[in-house]
């Protein structure tokens, strides 16, 4: 039914969601919200008690816990099972992404500081995105 529905909607704006509710449609259960976490972004996963952990979370904010940029409160929570899988990351990831998340949060605690954000307009190499990772 999903698919016949994908088929017919090949323009379906989320697609794979989309297709799952109309083959769904009536043929579902309300779960515990342990098993639906959003709001990842407001509490740190790990700080939890065990039996309060939720069962699944999903990263539906801009704040990704791979992505060192967002300074996610859950990025070694969510890389603990990470390194679990063949997705793993490598030793030089791990660097990379620390060098990053630090400069990241150097950057915000400065950036409080008019003096400082002015002084980095002149010191700032032009032409040059230094706020943005290189990816290799």
């Amino acid at each position: 039914k999903a698919i016949e529905y994908l088929i017919q909607h090949p323009q379906s704006p989320f697609s794979d969601q989309d297709a799952l509710n109309v083959a769904c449609d009536g043929l579902w259960k309300k779960l515990d919200a342990r098993w639906n976490l959003q709001n990842h972004h407001e509490k740190k996963i790990s700080d939890l008690e065990v039996e309060r952990r939720p069962g699944i979370v999903h990263f539906v904010t801009h704040l990704k816990p791979w992505d060192a940029s967002t300074l996610s409160l859950n990025a070694q929570f969510y890389d603990a099972f990470r390194s679990r899988t063949c997705f793993a990351r490598t030793p030089r990831d791990k660097l990379r992404d620390m060098l990053w998340r630090n400069w990241y949060r150097l950057r915000g605690i400065l950036g409080r500081h008019a003096f400082v954000r002015v002084m980095w307009r002149y010191v700032k190499p032009s032409g040059t995105k230094v706020d943005e990772p290189e990816v290799p």
